[in-house]
This record gives C-alpha cells, sequence and structure tokens, in this order.
C-alpha cells in the first residue's frame, strides 16, 4: 500500500527529477512517403549519470490520399537510439475511393538503458523518430503532415 492508502503523513521523498528536456516539431510541408524509411526527426541528449533514463514521446499526423482505389496501407514507426530500434508500433490506415483521410500516430517508452551498456558518462546519445512504409497500393499518396518528439531526461527516484 502507498503512505497515502495508509493515511501515513511523512515528509515529501524525491521521486525522481527531470534534468533535461528537449524537442523537435514540424509542421512546415509534408514528407511524402513511397517505400524507404524517412527519418522524421533526430533529438540529442547529454546524459549525465549511468543510472538515468530516458522518456520519449513522439505523435505524428498522418494521411492517405486515394485516387479510384480502396485498400489499406500499413506504415510502421521507430524510435531508435543511435541505429537500434528501441520501440515500435504499427497503423494501418483504410481508404476509400476519391477520399482524403487523416491518422494519428502516438509513441511512448521510457530507455532504461540510454546509455547502452557503455557506462561512461557525460555522454551524447541520439535519439530518431523513423516511419517506414510497409504496404502503400498504387494511386494513393500517402504522407506525414506534422510531427512532435520529445526526450527527457529523468534522474531515478530517491526512496
Amino acid at each position: 500500500m502507498t503512505e497515502k492508502e495508509n493515511g501515513i503523513s511523512t515528509i515529501i521523498r524525491d521521486r525522481g527529477i527531470l534534468t533535461e528536456f528537449k524537442f523537435s516539431e514540424s509542421f512546415v510541408s509534408p514528407r511524402f512517403l513511397t517505400t524507404t524509411p524517412v527519418v522524421l526527426s533526430t533529438i540529442t541528449l547529454r546524459i549525465d549519470d549511468t543510472a538515468n533514463q530516458v522518456w520519449l514521446n513522439a505523435i505524428v499526423n498522418w494521411a492517405i490520399s486515394a485516387g479510384a482505389v480502396t485498400g489499406t496501407a500499413d506504415l510502421l514507426f521507430e524510435i531508435l537510439r543511435g541505429n537500434a530500434v528501441i520501440y515500435s508500433i504499427a497503423q494501418s490506415g483504410v481508404f476509400l475511393p476519391g477520399s482524403s483521410t487523416l491518422f494519428n500516430a502516438q509513441l511512448q517508452h521510457v530507455d532504461d538503458n540510454p546509455l547502452g551498456g557503455v557506462n561512461i558518462t557525460p555522454a551524447f546519445v541520439q535519439y530518431q523518430l523513423r516511419v517506414t512504409p510497409l504496404v502503400v497500393p498504387e494511386l494513393i499518396t500517402v504522407s506525414t503532415l506534422s510531427q512532435v518528439f520529445t526526450a527527457a531526461e529523468l534522474k531515478p527516484a530517491i526512496c
């Protein structure tokens, strides 16, 4: 049970601290997706403690514009640390003939090992937000419209 559930009133303890926050956003122009992966955003953090974690969040707005066809387009959204995928989600978008449909992909992940086993600090760690088209049928256009990517370095809770 928590202290609140037990009715215990104690001194407020440190529950973890946000030590660095970076973000990247793009609302300028769409990126059209065909068959190759596209890096939408890159963020670099300076990790100063081997025990720290990184909280990653991303929102990607994307769209399908269809011609005289119906079907499904499939995209894979990934967060990478360096060149390694550490989190991914797949999304499918259904489209009808002559339609334009908007979609939203949301990614949230806590990287418990941002240094990847290397215990040297401080160290710069690069994160990327990437989208890979898995299935893009002919006669449709798939594009990203905007995205926000955030990374926050967190010190562990001290209890």
